[in-house]
């Protein structure tokens, strides 16, 4: 399922169900980074606001949404 067929402007927002499992999401975010914000704009959730996502830092949830292009 592509959540983006049917409006581009949408924004995925996503976090793991344990803080464990969001250390995994954020892992692989970062692990595949390079790629893929190539194509989208990922986003980390610090607590308070939603922000350009930085490696090697702690996120509660992340926001990936397409690049305009």
């Amino acid at each position: 399922m592509n959540p983006f067929t049917h409006s581009q402007d949408a924004t995925v927002v996503f976090s793991g169900s344990t803080p464990t499992r969001t250390r995994l999401d954020q892992i692989a975010i970062a692990r595949e980074f390079k790629t893929a914000s190539q194509c989208f704009f990922i986003q980390g959730f610090n607590g308070f606001q939603f922000e350009p996502f930085e490696r090697n830092k702690s996120y509660e949830g992340f926001g990936i949404s397409l690049r305009k292009i």
